[in-house]
């Protein structure tokens, strides 16, 4: 959708904000107008405001559940699949909206006990709030209890519990 330059109508300066607010998109239809004088330059636009838009959101978390089942995404070459995963989390700590958590499992605990920008998104998403859980079983399997740098340990059940409080999982 594209808008047209907005029309430009001198206001005089004693014309308050309310009187003013009169003149923005007068015929209701949308796009930027704005009001000037010798001092000020006012802009105004018509706009629909969701009261359930993400950003009216007090929380960033949303209620999803990430969960990570291995240190690489998809199949076939493992190091595309790493830098996959690795900008996958760096992305999401980039977001706005998080998940509420981030589950790993199987080798996907190898992430959170090795070093790289995984490691780095793992621990901005903490940070930001995100509850990082990582499997007892699968860190006992890989021999990495002593090793881990970010999250907690959970066992199944603690896992469990959490993805069924959840409205929505993505699995990778």
């Amino acid at each position: 959708m594209s808008y047209s330059k907005p029309p430009r109508t001198a206001v005089r300066p004693a014309v308050s904000r309310k009187k003013a607010g009169r003149y923005a998109c007068p015929t209701g239809t949308t796009g930027e107008q704005e009001f000037e004088d010798s001092q000020f330059l006012v802009r105004m636009f018509k706009h629909e405001f969701d009261p359930h838009a993400p950003w009216r959101r007090t929380q960033n978390h949303l209620d999803i559940a990430v969960v990570l089942t291995s240190e690489s995404w998809g199949s076939g070459d493992e190091k595309l699949g790493g830098m996959l995963l690795s900008d996958f989390l760096l992305t999401l700590a980039e977001r706005r909206e998080k998940p509420r958590f981030v589950f790993l499992l199987h080798s996907a605990v190898k992430l959170a006990a090795g070093s790289g920008q995984a490691l780095d998104s793992l621990k901005k998403l903490e940070a930001l709030g995100v509850r990082i859980l990582l499997s007892k079983t699968s860190l006992a399997h890989y021999k990495l209890e002593k090793e881990v740098r970010v999250g907690e340990v959970g066992t199944m059940m603690d896992i469990v519990n959490w993805l069924c409080k959840v409205g929505k999982v993505v699995t990778l």
